[in-house]
C-alpha cells in the first residue's frame, strides 16, 4: 500500500513539473495513471481538469471536477487558488 502511494506522489509530482513547463499533454498521460491508482487524489482530479480546460476539453475537465467534488468541495479549486498556477 505505502509503495503504490509513494509511486503515485512521484507520478504527480512529475505531472506537475510538466504542467508548470507547459506539456499539457505529458502531464495528462501521467495523470490519468495517477487517478486510475489513486481516484480520490483530489490534488491529482483538479490538476487533470486544468489540463484539459487549458487543451479546450470542458467535457473531461468537468468530469475530473465532479469527481474531485465527491471528496472535496470545488471551493478548493477557486478560494486560494489551490492548484498554485497564476493566472495572468
Amino acid at each position: 500500500m505505502l509503495e503504490n502511494w509513494s509511486l503515485t506522489i512521484k507520478k504527480y509530482n512529475t505531472a506537475l513539473q510538466s504542467a508548470k513547463q507547459g506539456n499539457e499533454d505529458l502531464a495528462i498521460i501521467q495523470l490519468k495513471k495517477v487517478v486510475n491508482i489513486s481516484p480520490n487524489f483530489v490534488r491529482a482530479q483538479q490538476l487533470i481538469a486544468l489540463m484539459y480546460i487549458i487543451i479546450g476539453d470542458e467535457g473531461k475537465a468537468l468530469n475530473h471536477l465532479v469527481r474531485a467534488n465527491i471528496t472535496t468541495p470545488i471551493k478548493t479549486l477557486i478560494n486560494g487558488n489551490a492548484l498554485g498556477f497564476s493566472f495572468s
